[in-house]
């Protein structure tokens, strides 16, 4: 196979009968035996059969696709992954493999009947329903194919007749005629609900977690303060040796000789891939990150954003593959707690430990320190998706665990649960999870259109109580003292009636409220520290169209409303800043930072001063 190195491509004219010379990618031209995009696609944890396309495939058992008379076919299909990767629309490289993938299950079909067809010209319509109950019914396939899965391969089909016009061979008819794929498929929405990965049971879930958790709490010091020694007496028993075999039967025998804990080069080995597959479980059930995400993060990818009001924020950056048009991705970014934090450093001490960064900065690096001790053999790849799958069953199954995990039941959990167990709005969900639709996230969560509805109905119900508060409590902040300056006055000059913060006000507030809510303005409560009536041109955190949680200024914000129930949260907040400012020297208090101190005093003060007499 002739290898060519290309600069990296711009853009391309599509043409009929691309020349044999035609780039395809920037390692490979028209004519090559096997097309590869690794380059393009940067997602290294792919395996490489999704990363290129390999011309030469077998057939039948006398056969393969370079036997002169499936020419015709071959070119056809070299055409047409031409034209979708520079055609119009354009395609992603990953998009073109996966079709092509399909196609070749076609042409082996084709091969394999009792009088092979060499050309797609030469198929009838009786084939393709033919092709259709050998996909349903084919040898090997764990029940029946799932209707989705059989409109790809329909569409894939369609191809060979709608470019018809730049293919040397296709199909003289269109497969599935005037109706769409999903039609012929017999695909239906419910039947999708059905077939979708479904979240982990509670009890499953809760089991998982503490098993990931415990891991990580008692084991994981054992297994670093093994890998430390271990590192040590490697690099002082093995440096005249560079046969990796001698250097792992020197350690087996002489290192883990009269441990306890872990007794041998095996078991080392083992417990660190199980220490990895803790920190992917914890991550994904905590962030709601696609497999793909989480493979590429690399070491230093974790930040920290220190507020003065809401603590620590943590933060992932990593890349997003899907529905980016980019083929190496996009860099984002994605929130995650203490406890994914945690995992996110484990992960980096683990990786010093087993020398990964020399060679690597992926965070989930592929290693086996039973053939290479020293880890001097690493490359810079991320663990495969299949790999890390089959790990954490091996994971869950070494720890009585029963669940059937893969990564994508960890993300559903996350989608559930923050739905249930806190007030997080849809269209936040859809932000974290970065996804193109709001169906999707529907999707995700579980919920139907109607559900959507009683969901952001149930919001409108607190927005209505939390401002019912507002007008009959006492209220502070910014917006609050402008609020009860504006009602004070209104009562004064008539125009609400006097007892208007009182039961017998209640009829005429509900009004009041309820066209208030119906002009746009809805109550959104902020952490335990206020409650957002949200104007984006009053907003201190924002300019979009509704508010960031970490980048409230409660006491200075004219959106802002202090109740009496969120009082605690700057008690213990005006505590400690008084302290620190009191164990300040003279000189410090008049610097900018005790400036600062002390002005933030004030303003805490002067958002409290309505509950300053309770």
């Amino acid at each position: 196979m002739r290898r060519t190195i290309l600069a990296p491509l711009q853009t391309v004219t599509p043409q009929s009968s691309p020349d044999e010379h035609s780039p395809v990618s920037a390692l490979s031209l028209f004519s090559d035996e096997t097309w590869d995009f690794s380059t393009e696609m940067d997602d290294t944890t792919k395996p490489l059969c999704r990363r290129a396309i390999r011309w030469k495939f077998k057939l039948t058992q006398e056969r393969d696709s370079l036997t002169p008379e499936y020419a015709p076919m071959l070119l056809a299909l070299k055409q047409l992954a031409y034209l979708m990767l520079f055609g119009f629309p354009r395609m992603k490289p990953i998009s073109v493999v996966d079709r092509i993938i399909m196609l070749k299950v076609f042409i082996r079909f084709l091969a394999d009947r009792p009088s092979p067809i060499f050309r797609f010209q030469d198929v009838l319509e009786f084939h393709i329903k033919d092709y259709i109950h050998y996909l349903k019914t084919r040898p090997g396939r764990h029940g029946a194919i799932h209707t989705s899965v059989l409109c790809h391969h329909l569409a894939a089909l369609n191809l060979l007749y709608d470019r018809q016009d730049r293919l040397s061979d296709y199909l003289s008819f269109r497969p599935t005629g005037d109706r769409a794929p999903s039609k012929i498929a017999g695909h239906r929405y419910a039947e999708a609900q059905e077939n979708r990965t479904q979240p982990i049971p509670d009890r499953e879930l809760k089991t998982l977690i503490e098993a990931v958790v415990n891991y990580l709490q008692h084991r994981a010091p054992i297994i670093f303060n093994c890998m430390e020694e271990f590192n040590r007496f490697a690099e002082a028993s093995t440096l005249n040796s560079s046969d990796r075999q001698l250097r792992s039967r020197i350690c087996e025998r002489d290192f883990f000789a009269r441990r306890e804990d872990l007794r041998s080069i095996v078991d080392l080995n083992n417990e660190l891939i199980h220490l990895r597959s803790a920190c992917f479980i914890i991550i994904a059930f905590s962030t709601g990150m696609r497999i793909s995400e989480i493979l590429a993060m690399k070491h230093g990818c974790l930040r920290q954003e220190n507020t003065s009001n809401h603590g620590t924020f943590y933060w992932i950056d990593s890349k997003l593959f899907k529905t980016q048009q980019k083929d190496g991705g996009s860099s984002r970014s994605w929130m995650c707690g203490p406890l994914a934090a945690q995992a996110v450093e484990i992960l980096e001490k683990y990786g010093r430990l087993i020398g990964a960064y020399p060679h690597t900065s992926h965070l989930f690096v592929r290693f086996n320190i039973v053939n290479d001790p020293l880890s001097k053999g690493l490359e810079d790849k991320a663990t495969a998706q299949m790999t890390i799958t089959s790990k954490l069953r091996e994971f869950c199954k070494d720890h009585g665990v029963t669940t059937y995990l893969h990564a994508h039941r960890l993300r559903r959990s996350f989608a559930r649960n923050i739905i249930r167990f806190s007030s997080t709005s849809i269209l936040a969900l859809k932000d974290h999870f970065k996804h193109w639709s709001l169906y999707m996230t529907d999707w995700y969560v579980g919920l139907d259109p109607e559900l959507i509805e009683d969901l952001e109905a149930e919001r409108l119900l607190l927005s209505i109580e939390a401002a019912e508060k507002i007008c009959t409590e006492k209220v502070g902040g910014a917006g609050g003292r402008r609020w009860t300056q504006e009602l004070d006055q209104r009562i004064r000059e008539g125009r609400l009636p006097r007892n208007f913060r009182g039961k017998a006000g209640a009829e005429f507030r509900k009004k009041m409220i309820q066209g208030l809510h119906d002009s746009g303005m809805i109550v959104i409560p902020c952490g335990s520290f206020t409650y957002c009536v949200f104007e984006k041109e009053r907003a201190l955190c924002t300019k979009g169209e509704r508010p960031i949680v970490n980048r409230c200024h409660p006491v200075e914000c004219a959106n802002s409303f202090i109740l009496i129930e969120h009082v605690p949260f700057y008690q213990r907040k005006l505590a400690s800043l008084e302290a620190t400012y009191a164990n300040l020297s003279e000189d410090a208090k008049r610097s900018p930072a005790g400036l600062l101190y002390a002005e933030e005093i004030r303003k805490i003060h002067q958002a409290l001063e309505p509950f300053t007499n309770l």
